[in-house]
């Protein structure tokens, strides 16, 4: 009884986010339409429109993606899985899931934090109008939060139905624990720079081609298997920090700093000491950029000595 409540709970949750994927998508579709009737018609574009719809893309895809997953409208290749029919197809249905739930749940870790740290420093777009990141990140955060509840309840709802038809259940649900455990043993195995890019490029091909045969969703494949790659060419560390906003003594000194991720991480080609020496600049107030003197910027920080 409890578990039917929160079952439609569930479903009540996802079916309101949809919702309001849904509703974005139309005022999408009405911000640009006036955009371009302003544009053409009255040569007074609005500022800035096309930022604004690649934030909202965002919250459109990652708030409707329980949705799909609820309704199983997800893209995947079934030429193999279709074909098997009671406990190989119950072990199938639930090796995608467990993967695609330790590959999600993950990312929802990593998303999370960066939607984070986007509040604590005002990450915003440096354009015309400044739009804060936080809430196409909290959206995202939000998004594969609930699309690993879902995965959570796919997996019991499979589990049970694996042992009503089968007395060898527990045999079936180890089967489906072994793309878990190839990768896991394919990680542990690699190490980093132990493969040329493109040896590692050929076995990563090869690993896609099998995720997608055995029933796995093909946005879902692309995420784990890219993972694996980066994995194997940068090391356990670094993936886990992908996209991570480094949390140095500038954000701590400048919580209004608004240098982007992009050029601000380690990846982007500037190391710690010189985020450290960012100082403060003064930047002239015009009619988009207001004046403000607490800000580091990039292009304008001076370095010490």
């Amino acid at each position: 009884m409890i578990f039917a409540r929160l079952g439609k709970i569930q479903i009540s949750v996802e079916n309101f986010f949809n919702g309001i994927a849904a509703a974005t998508v139309l005022f999408m579709m009405g911000l640009t339409t006036v955009d371009v009737v302003m544009r053409y018609v009255f040569n007074r574009p609005l500022p800035d429109v096309y930022n604004l719809c690649e934030m909202l893309i965002v919250g459109i895809v990652y708030l409707a993606i329980a949705y799909v997953q609820q309704q199983k409208s997800h893209v995947r290749v079934d030429v193999i899985i279709d074909r098997l029919q009671g406990p190989p197809r119950l072990a199938f249905e639930l090796g995608t899931l467990i993967l695609a739930l330790v590959g999600f749940s993950l990312m929802a870790w990593q998303a999370g934090r960066l939607a984070w740290d986007a509040w604590v420093t005002g990450d915003y777009s440096m354009g015309l109008v400044e739009y804060p990141y936080w809430p196409s990140k909290f959206a995202m955060t939000l998004g594969i939060g609930l699309l690993c509840l879902r995965f959570v309840t796919d997996i019991k709802h499979y589990a049970v139905e694996l042992k009503k038809t089968s007395p060898h259940w527990i045999l079936w649900l180890l089967v489906a624990f072994l793309p878990l455990g190839f990768f896991a043993g394919f990680l542990g195995v690699l190490s980093p720079d132990q493969f040329p890019p493109v040896t590692v490029g050929w076995i990563l091909l090869l690993a896609m081609i099998v995720v997608l045969f055995i029933g796995l969703p093909v946005a879902f494949g692309l995420l784990i298997v890219g993972t694996v790659g980066y994995w194997v060419l940068a090391g356990a560390d670094k993936t886990f920090l992908m996209g991570r906003l480094p949390a140095s003594r500038v954000f701590r000194r400048f919580p209004g700093c608004a240098i982007p991720r992009s050029i601000s991480s380690r990846h982007g080609g500037l190391d710690s000491p010189a985020r450290d020496d960012c100082r403060p600049v003064h930047r002239p107030a015009s009619r988009f950029w207001p004046s403000d003197s607490g800000n580091c910027r990039l292009l304008g920080a001076r370095r010490s000595g």
